[in-house]
């Protein structure tokens, strides 16, 4: 009897075992497999020489690596500027980019904006985009 209870208590102990391993397995496979960004800072400043610099900080906050940016900066009357480039930002990782375009037409200080930044993740081709809307400040 004693033999019995002891093979019965040790095939419990590995069904709960094997219960905990594939929660926990299954949580983090959840975990890397999400492709997200925050985009921690957007300005768009004019500059005296009459280009508009972007600058653009971006976090990614989620388990898959990005290895393509696209950002397309929308004014008013439909004017606008994209440009896209080949990145590295794997998880936890943030990147700074400074664009430097010409100031499309009605493009001055105090000239709202919208941002739109896309990034794509490495091994599931995931597009994610973000919005953010800004105001052209004056620079140097």
């Amino acid at each position: 009897m004693e033999t019995l209870s002891v093979v019965i208590l040790a095939v419990a102990g590995i069904v709960i075992a094997a219960m905990v391993w594939a929660f926990l397995s299954s949580s983090v496979g959840m975990q890397q497999t999400s492709a997200d960004f925050t985009i921690t800072s957007v300005e768009v400043r004019q500059m005296s020489t009459g280009q508009c610099r972007i600058f653009v900080n971006i976090r990614n906050n989620g388990g898959q690596s990005f290895d393509q940016l696209y950002i397309e900066v929308l004014g008013p009357s439909g004017t606008g500027w994209s440009g896209s480039e080949t990145i590295s930002l794997p998880p936890g990782r943030t990147i700074s980019r400074i664009y430097t375009p010409g100031c499309q037409s009605g493009w001055v200080a105090g000239t709202p904006l919208l941002v739109r930044v896309t990034l794509t993740s490495t091994p599931t081709s995931v597009q994610v985009s973000k919005n953010v809307n800004t105001i052209i400040q004056y620079g140097a």
